[in-house]
């Protein structure tokens, strides 16, 4: 109703009048889109930086509804919303044990290997440098496996777990799941994992990095080809300690994103749960194949003349992982002891370095992973996202779902974050080393992409248009009232300087209260993409022009201010925009959120006390943003806020088709 209002809405004649004025700031630099929360607290605002990533784990944790949604802020990346859905455990599986055993590839390892489920696959193996060899199974998204070793679809780099394959239900159920997304898939066998013995004395171990660095390097043949990683278990601490040790320095491998759940971050502490009670279970499993191992090698090695470098009677008399590592993984690795190894082989020392986007989703009930073990947000860096929920076992997650393979939750979860990142980047953000390479597929993709914005030189041919006309222009005959009458108002920088007192620079310019006065309002009022070609809002008054560096809209006799009652015991959202959105993006964002707002469709409406648009482009407080806030009342509901939060977030990502954007569950 209120878009087909503004078929007429040129004809009207405005109350006010807006223009741009020029300045010399140049905003075109590439950057991204972020979200934090604050609370209003005894009339001043305290900003809860960590909000970003509001559902952290430890004693940050927070609730499921809290969970579900989720808006990442890194200052590399142009990435907007992502979407956890809740995991909601299947009622059969609530008991740890049975989760993991059921649910992961920890069953298989009782019977035979899997098959590989019908996935057409090819085997390549690569010559290390030390001497040895690595294989891996690739499979591609499209066309024949063996092109995805050298095609420029992106490609996830997926690792397993201790003593596991590529040819496992979890691993082939991943490979799916990220094919599914368009990517192609490189399952990187550890050595001696992939069915056949590798030829130097070490095998493999927990922070094991240096093939996965070797199979980047093969991979990324071209700046266009964009390398992911995915892990569970082992590999998962693998690739977060590698992430930490590239830091800024992963761009020259090409990796632009990983996700990995079940990572035994600090595996001294690990290692003591699978050291007893059910633990010792597990662990037996694993020394099932582990011992073996260790003994062909060591025959081998004699057979050759070499020294074996552990002591292979201890090893086989190994009753625990502890055990076998001590005496055996440590000393060929060069470690004076398992606690040196685990020490230094653990990821969680290395999550603050972290630059590219990572997904770590632990289950807080894993019989291997000490829930004591799991970071928490002041142990990460801003671009690591941690999602732990209270069940889901050692890679298993089974889940409720019963329109599908429950055992696919943990999967596609993984796979469309890895998607999200990738749709970010590649439509979002040109990145300059890769000059000549994308900006020709990122200008056709942006030139094909209509968004809400009543900028002309965006949208010149957008049209708000419905099947009955004379619907339309019986409508437009009615002037049809809103739920609440709301004022727009103004905040005023006088000469480029900040004035401190608030009060007095902010001041209320018009009001409406049906759908025809908000687009005789609406029609002139400059759209923020304006702002992006070094342009001010100004008004023109009897004393000379003023800047204009919020605009705000507010419900009727509620000041945009915080010693407002209506305000004094809320909070509100706030989103960073920044100008590698893009305009149109930006536009879209904001019309959506007013809409949504004086529509009345944000639920629940009587919540929402106003937004603000704030122009951080430039001026004495310039932070390179476009910064919207949207303000709420009653924050002190915990439930009441995060169900708010869902709802703005889902509204501000609204396309025009009906689609969900950037929101992806």
């Amino acid at each position: 109703m209120l878009a087909a209002q503004h078929l007429a809405a040129d004809v009207l004649e405005a109350p006010i009048a807006w223009f741009g004025g020029w300045s010399s700031r140049d905003v075109s630099s590439c950057s991204d889109l972020s979200c934090v929360w604050s609370r209003h607290v005894r009339g001043r605002r305290a900003f809860k930086a960590s909000f970003t990533q509001p559902w952290k784990g430890g004693e940050h944790a927070q609730s499921a509804e809290h969970a579900a949604e989720v808006c990442i802020h890194h200052q590399l990346l142009s990435w907007l919303f992502f979407r956890v859905k809740p995991f909601s455990p299947a009622a059969f599986a609530l008991n740890q044990h049975v989760m993991t055993i059921l649910g992961s590839e920890v069953i298989f390892k009782f019977g035979p290997d899997a098959l590989p489920q019908g996935l057409d696959t090819h085997r390549q193996r690569y010559d290390t440098p030390d001497g040895d060899f690595f294989d891996v199974d690739f499979t591609a998204a499209a066309g024949p496996a063996v092109g995805a070793i050298t095609s420029e679809r992106p490609v996830v780099i997926l690792l397993h777990g201790l003593e596991s394959n590529s040819r496992t239900a979890f691993c082939c159920r991943s490979a799916r799941a990220f094919q599914s997304e368009g990517f192609d898939v490189a399952v990187l066998c550890f050595r001696s994992c992939s069915g056949e013995m590798n030829r130097t004395a070490g095998f493999y171990n927990v922070g094991f990095t240096d093939d996965l660095v070797q199979l980047c390097t093969e991979l990324h043949t071209s700046p266009s080809r964009q390398i992911f990683l995915s892990g569970f278990s082992l590999g998962g601490n693998a690739i977060c300690k590698l992430l930490g040790e590239l830091g800024e320095d992963v761009a020259s491998l090409g990796i632009k994103g990983a996700a990995v759940c079940s990572v035994p971050f600090m595996p001294e502490v690990c290692s003591a749960a699978m050291d007893a009670g059910m633990g010792r279970l597990y662990a037996w499993n694993f020394l099932k194949s582990l011992k073996p191992k260790a003994q062909a090698k060591a025959e081998i090695l004699k057979a050759r003349g070499e020294p074996v470098p552990y002591d292979l009677e201890k090893t086989l008399q190994a009753e625990t992982i502890g055990d076998f590592d001590d005496a055996c993984v440590a000393p060929l690795y060069g470690f004076k002891d398992k606690l040196d190894y685990y020490r230094t082989q653990g990821s969680m020392r290395f999550l603050k370095h972290v630059q590219v986007p990572l997904l770590a989703m632990n289950a807080k009930d894993d019989p291997l992973v000490d829930p004591t073990s799991l970071p928490t947000s002041e142990q990460v860096s801003e671009a690591v996202l941690l999602y732990f929920p209270e069940f889901g076992g050692h890679c298993a997650f089974i889940s409720d779902d019963s329109t599908g393979d429950p055992r696919n939750y943990c999967p596609k979860l993984l796979a469309s974050f890895l998607r999200h990142v990738y749709d970010s980047g590649e439509k979002l953000c040109h990145r300059p080393e890769y000059e000549g390479f994308d900006r020709a597929i990122r200008d056709e993709v942006l030139m094909e992409k209509m968004f809400l914005s009543f900028n002309e030189g965006i949208n010149d041919k957008l049209q708000f248009v419905q099947e009955d006309e004379s619907e339309t222009m019986e409508m437009l005959k009615k002037d049809l009232p809103l739920q609440y009458t709301w004022s727009v108002w103004e905040q005023v920088t006088s000469d480029g300087k900040v004035d401190a007192n608030y009060s007095q620079r902010t001041q209320k310019v018009a009001s409406f209260g049906t759908v025809q006065d908000f687009w005789r309002l609406w029609n002139h009022v400059p759209q923020p993409s304006t702002l992006l070609e070094s342009k001010r809002i100004v008004r023109e008054q009897h004393d000379g022009l003023h800047v204009i560096d919020a605009l705000m809209i507010f419900r009727d006799n509620i000041r945009p201010e915080w010693e407002d009652p209506m305000n004094a015991k809320g909070g509100h959202f706030q989103f960073q925009l920044k100008p590698g959105a893009g305009p149109g993006q930006i536009d879209e964002y904001w019309n959506n959120l007013v809409l949504g707002i004086i529509g009345a469709t944000i639920e629940p409406p009587n919540m929402i006390t106003g937004v603000r648009l704030v122009d951080k482009l430039s001026g004495p407080r310039a932070a390179g943003v476009l910064r919207i806030e949207v303000w709420f009342t009653e924050s002190d509901d915990k439930d009441a806020v995060g169900a708010l939060r869902k709802n703005v977030e889902t509204c501000m990502a609204q396309k025009l088709d009906g689609g969900k954007g950037a929101v992806r569950h």
